[in-house]
């Protein structure tokens, strides 16, 4: 049996992999390379999407997140300008930032469909993969310790 940074790695190039077929495909079949972008991670491709959970404690729409923005707006992302996700967007079309998160799109329902389509960021600061994971806050945390 493979280990789990194997299995990780693999997800990952076939994922990469699925991405690069449907942009080809969308190229080839329409001229154009903004194929809808689907991204899914925690708070390193976040763009927002905690802002719109009201119950959520990991939320980074204050300073300094977000300076390097225009007018030092903060976004959610938590970093002080693009993050990964902004990065990769760019680089797989002609997207200047990361699609807007899902949950804002989920706001407006006349425009959802067409907008999602477009592509949405699932992502979400705090996230992971185990249920315990964002379940502690960082004082009960730091006494722990």
């Amino acid at each position: 049996m493979a280990n789990v940074a194997t299995q990780k790695l693999l997800l990952f190039v076939i994922y990469v992999v699925a991405n690069g077929i449907m942009i080809i495909t969308v190229h080839a079949a329409t001229g154009k390379t903004d194929a809808p972008i689907f991204i899914f991670g925690d708070s390193t491709a976040d763009v927002g999407t905690n802002n719109f959970l009201k119950t959520c404690t990991a939320k980074a729409d204050h300073l300094y997140n977000g300076i390097d923005f225009p007018f030092s707006k903060s976004t959610g992302r938590f970093s002080n300008g693009k993050n990964a996700a902004d990065l990769v967007a760019r680089l797989l079309g002609d997207y200047k930032v990361s699609p807007p998160p899902f949950l804002s799109l989920v706001a407006h329902k006349r425009t959802f469909k067409r907008n999602l389509l477009r592509g949405a960021n699932f992502a979400s600061g705090g996230s992971g993969i185990f249920s315990a994971t964002g379940q502690l806050t960082f004082v009960r945390i730091l006494r722990s310790y």
